[in-house]
């Protein structure tokens, strides 16, 4: 439940989830407890019909600065643990950005600062980035002495493609909103008092997409990795056939012979 002291909130409007990290006094730091409850409710955003778009954001100055260097997240010394429990929790660990990446709704990343580390891969795993003009991105594995978590190695190549992953990753240098727009890693960048009404701007367009469709389309673009074209198409074929037979899609066309909005359901 969202209060006070929670350290991921959740607000629900108009169709709209907005995720808040909420940990502003640590740069929104990551922590075991703080991922624990991001899965929680990102798990409770995936069931429900209500909503259609999310949005994930940081409380304060910045979005997420990445694992918390002075909480648990990375612990210098674990030699309590064996080392197999510990890859199998890190594991679980992960799985939060292929949840995220794994939502039916659009997802939207509203980067309001600093950006990196685990915080980045969770921008990533969202479907699309707007960022302030003000906010830095980095991976910064390499300056915390560790080779990266929360599926970074996976989700930076799948983006950008191998060799701006590798520069990255191995030279782990700031990058501006302008430049990190450049490179692909964000799909706008605006003022900062602006971002949070962009942000809204996007969700209410996007909320406004028939659901079905929008979970088809996610489906087909997380299904086409590494999957030969024709047996792509097949998987293709059979979500297009379900989604032309929807009750959206004869909403879709009736609005458009009426010459009005269509409005989905989600059936």
């Amino acid at each position: 439940m969202n209060g006070p002291q929670s350290d991921v909130l959740l607000d629900v409007k108009d169709g709209v989830a907005r995720i808040t990290l909420n940990r502003p006094e640590r740069g929104n730091g990551v922590t075991y407890a703080l991922a624990a409850r991001l899965h929680d409710v990102v798990a409770e955003v995936a069931s429900r019909r209500d909503v259609r778009v999310v949005v994930l954001t940081g409380a304060g100055r910045q979005f997420c600065v990445g694992g918390d260097l002075a909480g648990d997240a990375f612990a210098a010394a674990r030699q309590d643990v064996p080392v197999d429990d510990d890859v199998r929790a890190q594991i679980e660990r992960g799985r939060l950005t292929e949840a995220i990446r794994a939502l039916p709704q659009i997802t939207i990343a509203a980067v309001n600062g600093g950006c990196a580390g685990a915080g980045l891969a969770l921008a990533l795993a969202c479907d699309l980035r707007i960022a302030a003009e003000h906010a830095v991105l980095r991976t910064a594995y390499l300056d915390a002495g560790v080779s990266g978590d929360y599926g970074i190695t996976w989700l930076l190549p799948a983006l950008l493609g191998e060799a701006r992953a590798r520069e990255l990753l191995l030279l782990s240098e700031k990058l501006d909103a302008q430049t990190a727009l450049r490179y692909g890693l964000l799909h706008r960048v605006v003022s900062g008092p602006a971002l949070n009404g962009t942000a809204d701007a996007f969700a209410e367009r996007c909320a406004a997409r028939a659901p079905l469709a929008v979970a088809a389309i996610k489906e087909n673009l997380a299904g086409a990795a590494g999957v030969p074209l024709g047996e792509h198409l097949a998987a293709e074929a059979r979500r297009q056939v379900a989604t032309a037979r929807s009750a959206d899609a004869a909403e879709a066309a009736a609005a458009f012979l009426a010459r009005r909005p269509p409005v989905f359901h989600g059936r």
